[in-house]
């Protein structure tokens, strides 16, 4: 392991987040840190607490969520079939450095649900890498977990990135999606 992040002193102060409804409403979604699951009307609580929390290696410390369902809720109410919007969120990390790394394979646990697959306005969860922060290579990884489902908890994921990070001595990751409902969490980066 040459790098690494378990959330354990919060959000990286070095890192950022954004947040936006694509059609211009109120409701916005910064990845934040959390100990708790997602808060969304859907979770059989309407709200009131938080439910299917991540169970992470480290989750004893803190992780990352992205919780639109509960933006959504929070900012417009229900019905969400009439009233939620499409947010884009996103988190990205401070620069790495992989200049004496040939190889460079990234694993992180996750689990998330979605709706709206195969909708143009919705974009999966996706990660992005970048060797100068302007230029950014793709990779799906929802697998193929269809609608209203949720994904193993956790998902451990692990994906060759050396094709745009080996060698070079500025990497960034940036983890995002285009969603109306559900969550995405993320923890135990390395």
């Amino acid at each position: 392991i040459v790098w690494s992040e378990d959330f354990s002193s919060g959000f990286p102060s070095n890192w950022s987040t954004t947040s936006i409804n694509i059609v211009g409403g109120i409701a916005t979604c910064p990845w934040q840190w959390t100990l708790d699951g997602t808060w969304g009307y859907w979770n059989g609580f309407q709200g009131t607490s938080p439910n299917h929390s991540l169970v992470s290696s480290t989750a004893y410390n803190g992780f990352l969520i992205s919780d639109t369902d509960s933006a959504n809720n929070m900012a417009y109410g229900q019905p969400s079939g009439s009233t939620y919007q499409y947010i884009q969120s996103s988190f990205t990390t401070s620069s790495i450095d992989l200049s004496s790394y040939y190889q460079v394979t990234l694993e992180f646990e996750q689990a998330f649900r979605y709706n709206n697959l195969g909708s143009p306005n919705f974009t999966p969860p996706t990660l992005y890498v970048s060797s100068d922060s302007i230029n950014w290579v793709p990779f799906l990884i929802n697998g193929s977990i269809p609608n209203n489902t949720h994904s193993a908890n956790p998902d451990t994921i692990t994906i060759d990135i050396s094709a745009v990070a080996a060698e070079e001595s500025t990497v960034y990751l940036k983890f995002g999606w285009v969603s109306r409902v559900y969550f995405w969490m993320i923890d135990d980066i390395k």
